[in-house]
């Protein structure tokens, strides 16, 4: 199995997104101008399955699996984000490929420090990641006690998954149409920091329940604007290349994401919204 899905399927969190260093016309306006977003609490299950078309796989027949993603916290007590994934990778030739992945991370509510601890299985073998990292005014400072002990410092301003996920929606509130910023998300053996480029489309003002799927067709959901995005990962000496890890959907104001596909080189998998529960936010922080 491909590296780029080992990789990948640690990095499948909705707080989760996401740069090459382009600031396009405008983007200043989208960071000073700051509208109030308030990333929601919820717990959503995916049922995963390999998408059809041009991005068929033509190393794996399909796949089947399950996302569990649950959000918590608000800037006053920090997020907390865990997510657990099994996807089953089919191949009739070279047999069938279990990932498991399980991720738990915590931002503090000002943005600057993260804890993570990330177990991956993958087809008995195992890989396990667990540190913390810094935001300082010149990178990012780890310390890490997995995969083994040791400390780095990584050069160029970075924000963490929540951070980003809030300046996406400010750049979608904002009217701009590109994000682009470093992210250091604790994955790849928390080594390393992830160019990536977002792209927002055109405003989905509420009103047509049809194009919710089922789970979401609740409030607030049901009274809230969307945007598709388009959220590209780049290796940092490839970043002139294509991404390693897209992910694609549909972000409401509050950040949830639905009509998911995370496309890696080999594949692209669907994630089909089964389960959906919005979670008290915390009033005394509001």
């Amino acid at each position: 199995m491909g590296d780029s899905m080992r990789q990948g399927s640690g990095r499948i969190v909705p707080a989760i997104l996401v740069m090459m260093g382009f600031v396009p016309a405008g983007m200043a306006h989208a960071q000073s101008v700051r509208p109030k977003v308030e990333i929601a609490p919820y717990r959503a299950i995916y049922d995963l399955s390999m998408a059809g078309g041009a991005k068929t796989s033509k190393i794996f027949d399909g796949a089947k699996g399950r996302m569990v993603v649950e959000n918590k916290g608000d800037r006053c007590d920090g997020y907390t984000n865990r997510v657990r994934i099994v996807v089953v990778l089919e191949s009739s030739e070279r047999g069938d490929h279990r990932v498991e992945t399980l991720s738990n991370s915590y931002e503090s509510g000002d943005g600057k420090t993260m804890r993570f601890k990330t177990d991956i299985r993958r087809d008995g073998a195992r890989e396990q990641v667990d540190g913390q990292a810094d935001l300082g005014s010149k990178g990012v400072a780890v310390r890490l006690k997995e995969p083994k002990r040791k400390t780095l410092d990584l050069d160029g301003a970075a924000v963490f998954p929540t951070e980003h996920s809030i300046r996406l929606i400010e750049t979608a509130l904002a009217k701009e149409n590109f994000l682009s910023v470093k992210i250091y998300d604790g994955t790849d053996k928390g080594e390393n920091l992830h160019d990536t480029l977002s792209i927002v489309g055109v405003r989905i003002d509420p009103g047509n329940e049809a194009s919710l799927e089922p789970p979401a067709r609740i409030e607030p959901l049901k009274a809230m604007p969307r945007w598709p995005i388009r959220i590209s990962f780049f290796k940092p000496e490839t970043r002139d290349g294509d991404p390693y890890y897209t992910l694609i959907g549909e972000m409401f104001e509050n950040g949830f994401i639905q009509k998911m596909q995370l496309e890696y080189k080999e594949f692209t998998l669907k994630g089909e919204l089964k389960q959906l529960e919005m979670l008290k936010p915390n009033a005394a922080c509001r």
